[in-house]
């Protein structure tokens, strides 16, 4: 089963990649939604969530599910403190789906750099092999609802 629902801002942006493929990229359970419709097996997950979920004694059953779904769905990484043990663990979730050749989509309200500085190069080197950045730009909803 997918990971527990996200909140989403429901922008839809259609994205054609370098090698033809055709997506359509929205935050959060959104992306899953899409995904599942079109019989993608696919976890989606807040990094914030997914990590503690991961947690010692962690869930067995959810490690294994985010490294072999087709599709990963990772939200907001930099949202969580990029503690030692979060950064082993997700670059291990992502290094382990690179090697398997499985899709992951990674959002963020952070920069690259600020990224890395928190995260590592060796996280930000895997998620940056063969990336498409979609960027979307305005005024935060969030913000706007104050």
């Amino acid at each position: 089963p997918p990971g527990p629902p996200m909140r989403t801002t429901h922008r839809v942006v259609d994205v054609t990649t370098h090698d033809g493929h055709r997506y359509f990229v929205t935050k959060g359970d959104a992306i899953a939604n899409t995904a599942v419709s079109r019989g993608i097996a696919t976890e989606a997950w807040s990094v914030t969530d997914l990590l503690e979920a991961l947690r010692p004694p962690g869930d067995a059953a959810t490690a294994k599910a985010v490294r072999e779904a087709t599709l990963l769905v990772l939200d907001d990484l930099g949202a969580a403190k990029a503690t030692d043990w979060a950064v082993e663990t997700i670059t291990a979730i992502v290094d382990t789906r690179l090697r398997e050749g499985l899709r992951q989509i990674v959002t963020t309200n952070h920069t690259y750099e600020a990224l890395e500085a928190a995260w590592g190069t060796r996280l930000l080197d895997r998620l940056r092999y063969r990336w498409t950045v979609v960027t979307l730009a305005g005024e935060s909803r969030r913000k706007a609802a104050f």
